[in-house]
């Protein structure tokens, strides 16, 4: 009983949650230790090796030629950039950015589920995310997962805690959807991934506030819109100056699709994946087509329907596998029968959870509803790019939300059969109401 009123209080719960996760990421670093502890760092060249998909953008900024690659969206080769110039060693600055960004995600997901579930339950959920081993290895380079993690929980945060769940002036209101869209369209910019999100956002405001007046829904929906577009149109427009055409966030989407295509068969990558033979035959003939005849969603579109019609079974199969990648694969196929391994009792929970809230009425069901839509549309998106785990992580992450719920559940039926539970419970919601 103790313990549940501690962490329900802010200060307490929110740093003792911190505190575990920063240590979460320094035991697994002490395993594997992060790309940028390997070597020396003293030169704009060598930081940006080790900057992996940025590298060509942080060393344009860097040196001084700006944001003239528009491969990625800005702010994360911005902030990289912005980190080589902090302390006498980069290293530093990029282990505290890491620490504290895996922290902040950790308190976000307890803060947000604390307020569904309690305070145990929140706590256990936040300390069980800041262990999950795909968000723990995202740590370990300069990976704009992570970053965009925190932001868009953040954006959950402003929207479940205050638009979903607030009280009070409606005119407060306007600025918590102006800050909510804003923050997703701070995320459109970290990974384009995240370019429907604030569709997603605004319908589910739309849904889910039908106790507000016509209009105030309206204009609910349109202010959320209003901050995604303050965001985004700024670089938006500096990339069509810089291109001479309007872009989805980045230049990267194409090649993402097609490196998804033919992930099997491309020499340039060391990917060890196993796919049936006519698979295979796809994939190659996808890779030798790439950026020739395959220089368009529209034409990748046409192709994949008519080899559809001409050899179903093998775009069956590549779609099949893509779908099941996405839940366990890595970039490097290193590690993928391991996290595989790790998934199940992670994914069984997580859907428990979800299953358990969906049953339930009110703001849980409503929750549940927005995170399966939010995670469908993440699993979409990586099957239809590379099918890899990392960028179905920040999805995932979202359902940890949920996992308070079994939690929350084991104790009320050992309440109802008279366990000893009972007297915790009100403990539990204690913070359920603000």
């Amino acid at each position: 009983m103790m313990r549940a009123r501690i962490l329900a209080e802010s200060h307490w719960g929110v740093l003792a949650v911190f505190a575990v996760a920063v240590l979460a990421v320094l035991v697994f670093w002490v395993f594997f230790p992060p790309s940028f502890w390997q070597g020396p760092l003293d030169s704009t060249e060598a930081y940006a090796a080790i900057m992996g998909d940025y590298q060509t953008q942080v060393r344009d900024l860097l040196e001084g030629r700006g944001l003239v690659n528009f491969r990625y969206p800005p702010v994360f080769p911005l902030i990289l950039a912005g980190l080589y110039h902090l302390g006498r060693t980069p290293a530093l600055p990029l282990t505290f950015f890491v620490l504290v960004c895996a922290g902040l995600s950790a308190v976000l997901i307890f803060v947000i589920s604390r307020r569904l579930w309690g305070a145990l339950p929140a706590f256990g959920a936040a300390v069980l995310w800041s262990v999950y081993p795909p968000a723990l290895y995202s740590a370990t380079y300069p990976s704009s997962e992570i970053l965009f993690s925190t932001v868009l929980y953040a954006a959950f945060g402003v929207l479940l805690l205050r638009i979903l769940l607030g009280a009070g002036d409606l005119r407060l209101f306007a600025g918590w959807a102006v800050l909510c869209g804003t923050l997703l369209g701070l995320a459109m910019l970290i990974r384009p991934i995240a370019i429907a999100m604030g569709v997603i956002v605004a319908v589910f405001v739309w849904l889910a506030r039908r106790d507000l007046a016509f209009r105030w829904r309206w204009g609910l929906v349109g202010l959320i819109l209003l901050g995604n577009l303050i965001v985004v149109l700024p670089w938006e427009g500096w990339a069509l100056a810089g291109t001479g055409t309007v872009i989805p966030l980045s230049t990267g989407g194409v090649p993402s699709m097609l490196d998804g295509l033919s992930d099997a068969v491309d020499p340039t990558e060391a990917r060890r994946i196993d796919v049936p033979d006519d698979v295979r035959v796809l994939q190659q003939d996808i890779y030798d087509q790439q950026y020739n005849e395959l220089n368009s969603f529209g034409k990748i579109a046409v192709y994949l329907v008519e080899q559809l019609e001409s050899r179903p079974g093998a775009v069956i199969k590549l779609f099949l596998i893509k779908l099941v990648r996405s839940w366990y694969a890595t970039d490097s196929t290193r590690y993928d029968a391991l996290i595989l391994l790790v998934q199940i009792p992670f994914l069984a929970l997580l859907l428990l959870g979800m299953f358990l809230a969906i049953r339930r009425k009110g703001i849980h069901r409503q929750v549940a509803a927005l995170v399966l839509v939010s995670v469908l549309y993440f699993w979409a998106m990586t099957v239809i790019a590379l099918s890899i785990v990392r960028y179905m992580t920040p999805a995932i992450g979202l359902m940890f939300l949920l996992v308070g719920g079994v939690w929350s559940g084991l104790v009320t039926r050992m309440a109802l059969h008279g366990g000893v539970a009972s007297t915790d419970e009100t403990l539990l919601t204690t913070d359920r109401n603000g």
